[in-house]
C-alpha cells in the first residue's frame, strides 16, 4: 500500500539526515525514536485490552438478554375450567382460589365494537380520566381520548418509565358514553351487586400489586398477565415502580420462592380474583381493551379464602 511506502521512504530520509548530524543529535533522536516506539506499543496494547472488554461485556448482555423472562410467556399455573355452573364455582373457587373460566358468556361481537380505530372515530372528542400507574393510582389526569390513543397506547412501555408517569384509563367510567357503551357487555353470569370498568393499555402497562375486593376480569382485545399471591400474604414490590420494573427485577426470585399465581388469558377467557388476594397486571399486545366485573361476596366466602 501507498502509505506503507512513503512511511518507509520517511524513515529512510530521516535516517540519512541523522546520519548527517552529530553524535549527540543522533543519540537524542534515537532516544525519541525509543520511546515514541514503546509509547505505541502500550497505546496499541490498551486499544486491544479496551476492544477484549468491549467483547466481553457485549456477550455478557446477550446472554443476560437470552435469559431474561418475557412478559409475553404464555404461561400460566391457575386452574382452567370450561363452562362451569355457578353452583360448581361457589363451592369450589369462590373465596378459595383464583380461576380461569371460558365460556360462560359471549362477547365476540361485542368485542368488534371496541376496535381502538372505531372507537376513536367515534368518540375521539371525549375526555378520560386516566390514572398514574402507582400502587394506589394517586394521581388523576384528563385527557382527550384520542390523544390518549395516539400519545399513550400506541407506545410501549418500558422500564425506564416510572409509576406516576404512566398514565393508564382504568375506572372512572362515569362519562355518559362510557355507560352506554357498557350496556352491549355480556356479564358474568356468578357474583352479587356487579360494578363494571372499562379500561385500555398499551402493550407492557398494567398496575403494581394491589389487593380489593373480589371480581372478574375479561380481555376483549390483546392478552392480559396476571400475579396473584394468596390472602394473607404480601409479596415484595415498590408501590412506587411498574409492573414492568418488578417483572425484571424480582419476578424470578419471587417465583422460586413459591406462592405465585399467575396466567395469561386472552379473548374468551375470564379470571376470577377473590377477596384480599394481592394481585399485579401486565398488558400484552399493541392494545389491550378488558372490562373487569367487581362483585360482593358472603362473609363465609371471606372467611374461608386462606389457601
Amino acid at each position: 500500500p501507498k502509505r506503507i511506502i512513503r512511511r518507509a521512504d520517511w524513515i529512510r530520509d530521516a535516517r540519512s539526515k541523522l546520519q548527517a548530524k552529530p553524535r549527540r543529535h543522533r543519540d537524542k533522536f534515537s532516544c525519541w525514536w525509543r520511546r515514541a516506539y514503546k509509547l505505541r506499543r502500550k497505546m496499541a496494547t490498551g486499544r486491544t485490552a479496551l476492544l477484549l472488554l468491549l467483547l466481553v461485556v457485549h456477550a455478557a448482555c446477550l446472554s443476560g438478554a437470552a435469559d431474561a423472562p418475557d412478559p409475553a410467556e404464555p404461561v400460566c399455573n391457575i386452574e382452567r375450567r370450561h363452562r362451569l355452573s355457578e353452583s360448581e364455582f361457589v363451592s369450589e373457587y369462590q373465596g378459595i382460589k383464583p380461576l380461569v373460566v371460558t365460556d360462560i358468556n359471549d362477547n365476540i361481537d361485542f368485542a368488534k365494537e371496541l376496535a381502538l380505530a372505531s372507537l376513536k372515530e367515534k368518540h375521539g372528542s371525549e375526555v378520560v380520566i386516566l390514572s398514574t400507574s402507582n400502587t394506589f393510582s394517586y394521581d388523576k389526569v384528563e385527557m382527550r381520548f384520542d390523544d390518549y390513543i395516539d400519545s399513550v397506547v400506541s407506545k410501549p412501555h418500558t422500564v425506564h418509565k416510572s409509576a406516576n408517569e404512566s398514565l393508564y384509563m382504568f375506572g372512572d367510567n362515569y362519562q355518559p358514553w362510557l355507560e352506554e357503551l357498557l350496556l352491549g357487555y355480556d356479564r358474568v353470569p356468578f357474583g352479587e351487586n356487579q360494578a363494571l370498568s372499562f379500561g385500555i393499555g398499551a402493550h407492557l402497562s398494567g398496575v403494581p400489586f394491589h389487593m380489593h375486593g373480589p371480581g372478574f376480569s375479561e380481555v376483549l382485545s390483546g392478552s392480559k398477565r396476571w400475579f396473584l399471591y394468596p390472602r394473607g400474604m404480601v409479596p415484595e414490590f415498590d408501590p412506587e415502580k411498574t409492573t414492568l420494573n418488578w417483572f425484571y427485577e424480582r419476578y424470578e426470585e419471587q417465583r422460586e420462592k413459591g406462592h405465585l399465581y399467575e396466567c395469561v388469558i386472552s379473548p374468551g377467557e375470564v379470571l376470577y380474583f377473590p377477596y384480599g388476594w394481592y394481585h399485579a397486571t401486565l398488558n400484552i399486545g399493541a392494545e389491550t381493551v378488558f372490562i373487569s366485573t367487581f362483585t360482593q361476596e358472603h362473609e363465609e366466602h371471606i372467611s374461608g379464602g386462606a389457601v
